[in-house]
């Protein structure tokens, strides 16, 4: 067990590897907009949380990016987070956006996140061929209060592009 202290969430996802474990300071706000830019395997995934009693936010400081962004990535898992937008009106991203448009992207757990003040709290979405889009989704204990369109939306261009989507 290694401990390494980021200023930045983006910072601290970056060069991740399968069954790493991001732990933001409980409490927390970290103000930016992050993209995810490593995934895990199955079994080990790559995890970004923090305490579940005291949950560490992270709140969009652009209006034109989601807040946490997952483009053809699988095998994550985000939970104990509060993530905030700029304000439901003020902005047409979302909260938690998946978007995968090359592949079939398995294991996405969202669990115990409230997501609040953005266009959409959790977007899914597969683009192009069937065989694009997400495969085991779980969203467990989440909210998503005071969003402007939806709590949660998944979408495929293509029948069978979200599978296997498990909601508690």
């Amino acid at each position: 067990f290694r401990r390494v202290l980021f200023r930045s969430v983006n910072r601290a996802l970056t060069g991740r590897a399968p069954g790493d474990v991001v732990h933001l300071q409980a409490g927390a706000t970290f103000v930016e907009n992050v993209t995810v830019a490593s995934g895990g395997a199955a079994g080990l995934p790559v995890t970004l949380t923090s305490d579940s009693a005291n949950r560490a936010t992270i709140k969009q400081s652009l209006a034109t990016q989601s807040a946490i962004y997952i483009y053809n990535k699988g095998y994550l898992t985000l939970e104990n987070l509060i993530i905030t937008g700029v304000g439901r009106s003020l902005t047409t991203k979302m909260g938690v956006e998946a978007y995968a448009d090359n592949g079939m992207y398995s294991g996405l757990t969202f669990r115990n996140l409230t997501v609040t003040e953005c266009y959409r709290g959790f977007q899914i979405l597969g683009y192009g061929a069937a065989t694009y889009g997400f495969n085991g989704v779980l969203m467990e204990n989440c909210q998503g209060n005071y969003n402007r369109d939806a709590g949660a939306l998944t979408w495929a261009q293509a029948a069978g592009g979200i599978r296997n989507l498990t909601v508690r």
